[in-house]
């Protein structure tokens, strides 16, 4: 019969006992520091109680008759906790401690080793070179350590006991029942929970390929390394048996592969459970452990069948991935392929000319990160381009914005978009050129008239001596929605025009009104331009026009900068901000110095002026806290990045699931009849 390993209280009671009866100190026996170390490994991984843990591996490290073995993994288990508690400096030391001082002890030591930056294995070496998409969560300790700083006071912190907490009492009414029931929230409170995330912090990576999308032909491989969280060894040691046929394992380079109930799953696990592979048939699993195993050192040699890992394109995308929180790759060819097979027949035709257009035949590698700065969030997707023969990339790139026109934009904007341009009057040309097939071959009814009706305008502007000029000096526009809207709200927005000079641009741009203005208002002849008395603001002037009676055509300048709105009230309160002394404009501090192009929007307020009274889903909820989202672009001649800012993401979110389950409407969509007019109703 085994016995059972002593209590705290015990072991203390022991100790007095043996002092009182000895003449002297005894060793403490092999079994009892046994003992004590799986008490404080139970404290660990059972618990998820890191502070204790840490104590008992300190207390255990201070017995002076501790054998090296233990030792060895005492100092390894305390590290991992100081990691858990943030303590990085004190957990680099307790690992250094083993690599250094236990190097018999070779267990440890590697996975010290690991922990410290040396020797980690790189997912993408099982993964084959043939891969559609490929994604890995980044450093899995480091993300679990910012997902639970962002659950933390929230209901996913401790899920139990926020599901008694809001039972209700005896004869009281029930507190929220859709929310707190449904399954979507469940699950996610069982997922985001605070033990699970520390246990989170040990694995070392996990990563997922596919080779096709295509549910009759899947292929596919999940890459899981457990680092030193034993807990998700034990579960799979658990689940396998019951998933498992009944047949012996294969073994194949010292990893044994097991068929799964799941046909044709197969399920592969190193001799020290170091590795775990779960591939969509036997061979992906098998051709992902010799891929590893047999890799070179340096690398295969030139033209040899190697991993994704070995692929220059891959390497290019995943030097970008540092700091983090997940990263994609994907074959461009291969993707694009793959979801044109999955279009119907009949938008084959337009997802042909999308393709077209959009130059997906002449990117090169496509890699995105999710990263963190402080509380923002950063999304980035960046391509390599052919730019000989990529159709739009010589007319959209632009250079990095001057920043200028940012001087108008209110730090209450609801949103504004801002770009650079530089040879207008030619990329408008091309422009047109480029989009004419897509634009002819939009349906009549569906939105196509109005979009041929647009481009006929701007043509008929554009393609003026006055049109061309202006776009040949143009720098920069940005367009503006202040905070609060004008009627009608759907002309509630000013367009900022930068030129290097403002007095040609004047002239021209006063013939380009005029010309646009005689056309809708279908004038005899352009409408006059005068100054327009206002309020006296330091070097800006106003000019005004009035093609019909009672509406005015106004725009201020100040030196290169227009201010241009179909709304004259709008104009008039853009002109009168104030300048920016001495600090960043607040456009300009919003936008990085690099970008081409930016849009910023500002979801709370925007969700706040639509006044919905409850979140309608938790997409709803997450975007209504977010202050900021920033959209922009940085170019390069044969590269793109466009990457996406959510400004205090970390505090938006830790707002949204404290109220998700109040607000958030989890409803089926209804059929809802067409509102019957009334007789003489405007529809």
């Amino acid at each position: 019969m085994t016995a059972k390993p002593l209590t705290p209280a015990a072991l203390l009671l022991s100790f007095a006992v043996a002092l009182w009866t000895s003449p002297g100190p005894a060793a403490a026996p092999a079994e009892e520091l046994e003992a004590l170390l799986r008490e404080a490994f139970f404290t660990e991984v059972a618990m998820c109680d890191s502070d204790g843990a840490a104590a008992l591996y300190r207390s255990l490290l201070g017995r002076p008759e501790l054998p090296l073995r233990l030792s060895a993994l005492a100092h390894l288990r305390l590290g991992i906790c100081l990691l858990e508690r943030q303590e990085q400096a004190a957990a680099e030391r307790e690992f250094r401690t083993v690599v250094e001082r236990f190097p018999g002890e070779t267990d440890a030591a590697r996975v010290a080793r690991r922990y410290l930056g040396e020797a980690r294995r790189d997912p993408a070496a099982f993964m084959p070179q043939d891969l559609v998409v490929y994604a890995e969560i980044v450093e899995p300790g480091q993300q679990a350590a910012f997902l639970s700083d962002l659950i933390r006071g929230t209901p996913f912190e401790n899920p139990l006991d926020y599901y008694l907490l809001r039972l209700p009492a005896s004869g009281e009414a029930a507190v929220s029942p859709p929310a707190r029931n449904d399954p979507h929230l469940n699950q996610l409170r069982a997922l985001l929970n605070l033990n699970l995330l520390k246990e989170l912090h040990k694995v070392e990576g996990i990563a997922f390929g596919a080779t096709s999308l295509s549910p009759e032909r899947p292929g596919w491989l999940l890459v899981f390394l457990p680092g030193s969280s034993e807990l998700s060894r034990v579960v799979i040691k658990a689940a396998l048996p019951a998933a498992m046929e009944p047949a012996p394992p294969e073994t194949v380079e010292g990893m044994r592969i097991f068929k799964l109930k799941q046909d044709p799953l197969h399920l592969a696990v190193s001799d020290r459970e170091e590795v775990v592979l779960l591939g969509s048939s036997r061979e992906m699993v098998e051709q992902a452990i010799l891929r590893e195993a047999r890799r070179p050192p340096d690398g295969p040699e030139p033209g040899a069948a190697g991993s994704l890992a070995d692929l220059e394109d891959f390497r290019r995308a995943q030097a970008a991935r540092a700091g983090s929180l997940l990263f994609a790759y994907a074959d461009r060819e291969k993707l694009v392929e793959a979801l044109r097979a999955k279009m119907r027949d009949s938008d084959l035709a337009a997802f042909d000319e999308a393709r077209r257009l959009l130059g997906l035949d002449h990117l090169r590698a496509v890699g995105a990160t999710l990263a963190r700065a402080g509380d923002d969030l950063r999304i980035t997707l960046r391509a390599r381009v052919d730019p000989e023969r990529h159709p739009l990339w010589g007319i959209v790139r632009t250079p990095p914005l001057g920043g200028a026109g940012l001087r108008f934009v209110p730090e209450d904007a609801l949103a504004f978009s801002t770009s650079g341009f530089v040879n207008g009057e030619e990329r408008w040309s091309r422009l047109r050129a480029a989009l004419a097939p897509l634009v002819a071959g939009l349906p009549e009814n569906g939105g196509g008239k109005d979009v041929r009706s647009l481009f006929q305008a701007l043509d008929g502007g554009f393609s003026t001596d006055s049109g061309r000029e202006l776009l040949g000096q143009l720098k920069g526009a940005t367009l503006v929605v202040p905070g609060k809207l004008q009627w009608p709200p759907q002309l509630s927005f000013y367009l900022v025009l930068e030129f290097p000079d403002g007095d040609r641009p004047a002239v021209l741009l006063e013939k380009l009104l005029g010309a646009f203005s005689r056309r809708i208002f279908r004038l005899d002849a352009p409408p006059k331009f005068s100054d327009e008395p206002g309020p006296a603001l330091p070097g800006i002037g106003f000019r005004a026009a009035e093609p019909v009676a009672g509406f005015q055509l106004l725009y201020a300048r100040e030196g290169g900068l227009f201010i241009l709105s179909p709304n004259a009230q709008l104009v008039r309160g853009a002109a009168s901000l104030p300048p920016a002394a001495g600090r960043p404009r607040p456009g300009r501090s919003l936008v990085p110095p690099l970008a081409s192009k930016a849009l910023v929007l500002r979801p709370r307020a925007i969700r706040s002026l639509a006044g919905p009274a409850k979140y309608s889903d938790p997409v709803d909820a997450l975007v209504g806290h977010l202050p900021h989202a920033v959209f922009f672009t940085e170019e390069a001649s044969d590269g793109l990045a466009i990457e996406t800012r959510v400004a205090g993401a970390k505090g938006a979110n830790r707002e949204n699931p404290k109220g998700l389950a109040e607000k958030v409407e989890f409803r089926k969509p209804e059929a809802v009849e067409p509102r019957k007019s009334k007789p003489g109703e405007d529809r």
